[in-house]
C-alpha cells in the first residue's frame, strides 16, 4: 500500500487488462500479419498515436513524423494505429496516410493483447500505451510533440528521462536516425533494463497475469478491516 497526495491509501495491482497476455496465443500474431499482408521475415514496428486534440495542432503527433517513419519501411513492417477519435474527426488525414502506402489499423475494437503481442517494437507518444508497453516489456520509443509541456501529464514527461524519445527532425533533414536506433541491439538491451526499473516503480513488480489475483487479495484485506 502507498499513500497519494490527497492522503488516501492506494494499492498497486498491476494492470488486470493484460492478465491473459502471457498465455495469449501466438497464432493471433500470425492472424495480424496475415490480415495486413505483412512480411514474416521482417520485424514489425507498431505506431500507436494517441489523441492530442487539446493542442493547437491536434494531428501534429502524426503529421510531423509521417515522412520519417516511412524511412523505416526498407527494414521493417510498419503499421500505424491512430486514436479512434482522430480517425473519426479527420478522415482526410487518414486518406492521405493511405495514399502514402502506410498500413493503417482502423479496427477500433481490436484486442490490445493482439497488438502488443504482434509488435517487435512500439512507437508511442502520450497516454496509456506508454505504460502498457512498459508493463508488457515491449521495446518502446516515444515521439515528442512541440507543445507537449502545455497539458501533458507529469509521468508522461518524467519517463522520457529514461525511455528513448525524439523531437521532430528539421524539415529537409536526410539523416536515418530511426533506422540506426531500431537496428542497434545494444540500444534495446539497455532499454530492457530501464523498462524493468520503471515497471517496478509503476507497477510494484507485479507482472502480467497477477493483476486480478492481486486486486482480489487487496479487496479481501479491505473488507476484512
Amino acid at each position: 500500500m502507498t499513500w497519494l497526495w490527497w492522503s488516501r491509501p492506494a494499492y498497486i495491482i498491476g494492470d488486470p487488462r493484460y492478465d491473459n497476455y502471457p498465455d495469449y496465443p501466438e497464432s493471433r500474431k500470425a492472424d495480424f500479419f496475415n490480415e495486413f499482408g505483412l512480411k514474416k521475415d521482417k520485424p514489425l514496428i507498431l505506431w500507436l498515436s494517441t489523441r492530442v486534440d487539446w493542442q493547437s495542432r491536434p494531428d501534429a503527433n502524426i503529421t510531423l513524423w509521417l515522412d520519417e517513419f516511412l524511412t523505416l519501411g526498407t527494414h521493417f513492417n510498419l503499421v500505424l494505429r491512430p486514436h479512434p477519435h482522430r480517425v473519426r474527426d479527420n478522415p482526410g488525414l487518414m486518406e492521405k496516410i493511405k495514399k502514402s502506402g502506410l498500413i493503417l489499423d482502423l479496427k477500433a475494437e481490436r484486442e490490445m493483447n493482439q497488438l502488443f503481442k504482434s509488435a517487435d517494437y512500439i512507437i508511442s507518444d502520450f497516454g496509456s500505451s506508454i505504460f502498457s508497453a512498459v508493463y508488457l516489456d515491449c521495446n518502446l520509443l516515444l515521439f515528442n510533440h512541440p507543445e507537449q509541456h502545455r497539458t501533458t501529464k507529469f509521468m508522461e514527461l518524467k519517463i522520457r528521462k529514461d525511455i528513448i524519445n525524439l523531437d521532430p527532425r528539421t524539415p529537409g533533414a536526410r539523416d536515418n536516425r530511426l533506422v540506426k536506433i531500431f537496428r542497434d541491439p545494444a540500444t534495446w538491451a539497455k532499454q530492457k533494463e530501464i523498462r524493468k526499473k520503471w515497471r517496478n516503480q509503476l507497477f510494484g513488480g507485479i507482472i502480467p497475469g497477477q493483476g486480478a489475483i492481486t486486486a482480489a487479495s487487496v479487496l479481501k484485506k479491505i473488507f476484512s478491516l
